[in-house]
């Protein structure tokens, strides 16, 4: 759907209550949402599309793009205070420094992950940091 000459995307969050992504390329994602009530449920849901569209980029050897996207869902878990979601958007981040050549750094996001999740006994999680 194009609005404007702007491509749109429409995600439907839960019934009744919806949002609507402008995507303008190489510009920041406007989102403009339909229902205050529901802003920190669409904000659990946008962590979802960061990560994933960091994957994305990262397949696309994009990886400036990639940690774009990792950094806005790790930013808006740590709003959110999600202790589970946080050391896995540390070690995307890290696994791009990582493929960047830039060890020291990855060694700080995936420290960082892996002290978060000895606090969460987080057992699945630790084996990823391992």
């Amino acid at each position: 759907m194009y609005f404007n000459g702007l491509k749109l995307l429409i995600i439907w969050a839960h019934p009744g209550i919806f949002s609507t992504v402008v995507y303008k390329p190489l510009m920041k994602i406007k989102v403009i949402t339909k229902n205050n009530d529901q802003t920190e449920n669409f904000e659990v849901e946008l962590c979802a599309i960061y990560d994933n569209y960091g994957v994305l980029k990262e397949m696309q050897i994009q990886n400036d793009s990639a940690l774009y996207f990792y950094q806005k869902a790790l930013s808006l878990k740590e709003k959110l205070n999600d202790k589970v979601g946080i050391p896995y958007s540390l070690n995307h981040i890290a696994g791009v420094y990582l493929i960047l050549k830039k060890f020291s750094k990855a060694k700080v996001y995936y420290d960082q992950a892996y002290e978060k999740r000895i606090k969460l006994r987080d057992q699945i999680g630790i084996a990823e940091n391992q």
